[in-house]
Formats: C-alpha cells, sequence, structure tokens
C-alpha cells in the first residue's frame, strides 16, 4: 500500500493519492518535490476523516527532477 500528498495548486489543500499495485508503486519511487504526474483515479470517500482520496487508476510521469536538491 503507497499514499502520495499531492498539491495541485488549485487550493491551499493537499490530497492524498493511494494504490495497493506493486507495479504502480515500484513507478512511484521515482517521484519526488517538483515532479510533475498526471493521474487516472477514482475518487472516494476517505474511510476515517472527512475528506476524499483518489485510488490510483493509472499514472504517467510528465516531469521527473533528477536531483531535488538542485
Amino acid at each position: 500500500l503507497a499514499f502520495v500528498e499531492v498539491f495541485d495548486g488549485s487550493t491551499s489543500k493537499t490530497i492524498q493519492l493511494i494504490t495497493e499495485d506493486l507495479i504502480m508503486i515500484d513507478s512511484l519511487r521515482v517521484v519526488c518535490i517538483g515532479s510533475s504526474i498526471s493521474i487516472t483515479g477514482k475518487v472516494t470517500k476517505h474511510p476515517t476523516k472527512d475528506d476524499v482520496e483518489v485510488k490510483i487508476i493509472e499514472i504517467y510521469h510528465i516531469g521527473k527532477i533528477a536531483d531535488p536538491m538542485t
């Protein structure tokens, strides 16, 4: 199970992405602060918070940051 907290700029809040797919989890390992991704997913109610989360169906890497410290 993997969780990704994203900020899309449309609001001051972040949204949580989740997946249990091992291939997708492996592809998320290269995502770091400043990376650009596009997600297709299903919006669902968070099980314990009064909020929503997105279950990832597909992920597309648009722009990767080689070294987030530079």
